[in-house]
């Protein structure tokens, strides 16, 4: 019987420009989404947007009522 060989990662060690001089093996992968399928990745996606949204919004309420 065979051994089922899992597949490899990605290593994490690759720097990104926007962050030169960090150790990005300190930060997650927020926004890697490998493991969900589907339709999923696409309400997850939404969901995470709508919630960006939310908070903008309301720091911009927030700005527009402290600067009255």
């Amino acid at each position: 019987m065979k051994k089922r060989q899992l597949p490899r990662r990605k290593s994490t060690s690759q720097q990104s420009t926007w962050l030169p001089f960090v150790d990005h093996s300190i930060f997650p992968h927020i926004f890697s989404f490998g493991h969900v399928k589907g339709v999923a990745r696409l309400f997850l996606q939404c969901e995470i947007v709508l919630a960006l949204l939310l908070v903008i919004g309301t720091c911009l309420a927030v700005s527009i009522h402290f600067c009255r």
